[in-house]
């Protein structure tokens, strides 16, 4: 089960423009996409209209399409190309 309270504010904290280095360390992240209804939901949190419980509560019954972050060369080692196409 997703705890999208944990998922909302590891988003926020991603999103954070005054940190200079990552939130994390990790290889690899699978979340929910950050669309702009998590945009709108982040900034009535930061600006106080909602806990990040309420925010994320406002979410979850969104939608969103998941992305993949590879954040190191130890984690970019799992990928393999199996085809090349020209469009």
């Amino acid at each position: 089960m997703i705890l999208y309270h944990e998922w909302f504010l590891f988003v926020d904290a991603n999103r954070d423009k005054s940190k200079v280095s990552p939130i994390h360390s990790y290889d690899i992240v699978i979340g929910p996409i950050a669309d702009d209804g998590v945009v709108l939901q982040l900034t009535n949190y930061r600006e106080g209209i909602y806990s990040p419980e309420q925010a994320a509560k406002l979410l979850q019954d969104k939608f969103l399409d998941q992305q993949y972050y590879f954040g190191t060369e130890r984690a970019l080692c799992y990928l393999n190309k199996l085809n090349v196409e020209s469009v």
